[in-house]
């Protein structure tokens, strides 16, 4: 055997490297991503669930949450089905009967210490508390409502007050006033759709109704155009434009819209609910 054949065959019998293995099967990556998937979704089902358990909604959960609230001051003021007024402890116990006959729309002033019928009688939460008819020299009126759900204005001083005739619906010709609850003096703010009362003076936060056009589309409610403030005694103020909060909300500026004010309790912010049309509900500060 020459030298070369020796070189070749000692060449031959060297191990050669292993060769790099198969991947694995397709199957076998996806276990752990799986897995993980699988532990999340069980983690968020039992945090979903976790207000059922029969621990929350048997007896022991009960006596639990009336422990918490035991200690509690005051007293929950509520409208019954039959549409009176009803007194209980924080913990929903020891219910009286306070007041019959006022109706669903009552509405609480800013400061938590009088409330508002829809016909602008008024009524006030005294220590203890008891509840007692407030001293109102607002006129009654089977054609006048107030401007539901926020018609306290003036530091609960004021109420504002609608003309609509009967109908619980605002419109855009629905004449607007603010009345004085110690005197009953009424000062007129125009006319406008959606209304809310100005905590801080006698006035309202009012959506004007836009201009009919004949190629509109409808929408829910009257289609609106800005909203102002007007108070009694100054020149009105504008807030801002349907095309601003729309642009603002990502909508077209041109798309009809109704504007709904709702002020904070001081009045120094006032947040719009904006209903474009086809669009649900967004919100929107000034």
């Amino acid at each position: 055997m020459t030298s070369f054949d020796q070189a070749s065959a000692e060449r031959r019998r060297f191990p050669a490297l292993d060769p790099e293995p198969p991947p694995p099967p397709w199957w076998r990556r996806l276990v752990i991503p799986a897995a993980v998937l699988v532990l999340a979704a069980a983690v968020v089902a039992v945090l979903q669930l976790r207000p059922f358990w029969p621990a929350a909604r048997g007896p022991a959960g009960a006596a639990g949450n009336s422990a918490g609230l035991a200690g509690l001051a005051g007293r929950i003021v509520a409208v019954t089905a039959a549409g009176g007024l009803a007194l209980s402890g924080p913990d929903g116990r020891h219910v009286t009967r306070a007041m019959g006959n006022v109706g669903e729309m009552v509405t609480a002033a800013p400061d938590n210490r009088s409330l508002a019928l829809l016909n602008g009688q008024v009524i006030i939460v005294r220590h203890g508390p008891t509840l007692a008819l407030g001293r109102s020299s607002v006129p009654l009126s089977s054609e006048t409502t107030t401007a539901w759900p926020d018609p306290f204005a003036d530091h609960e001083r004021a109420i504002v007050m609608l003309l609509d005739f009967g109908a619980q619906s605002q419109s855009s010709s629905n004449p607007i006033s603010v009345d004085s609850l110690a005197t009953g003096r009424a000062v007129s703010l125009g006319a406008g759709d959606q209304v809310a009362g100005d905590p801080q003076a006698p006035g309202a936060f009012v959506s004007v109704a836009a201009p009919a056009a004949p190629s509109a589309v409808a929408v829910q409610g009257t289609a609106d155009s800005e909203i102002v403030l007007r108070d009694a005694g100054r020149p009105p103020v504008l807030l801002a434009t349907a095309g601003a909060l729309n642009s603002d909300l990502g909508c077209a500026r041109g798309l009809p819209a109704s504007l709904e004010p709702a002020p904070s309790p001081s009045g120094n912010e006032v947040a719009v609910a904006v209903r474009p049309e086809g669009a649900p509900s967004l919100g929107s500060w000034s």
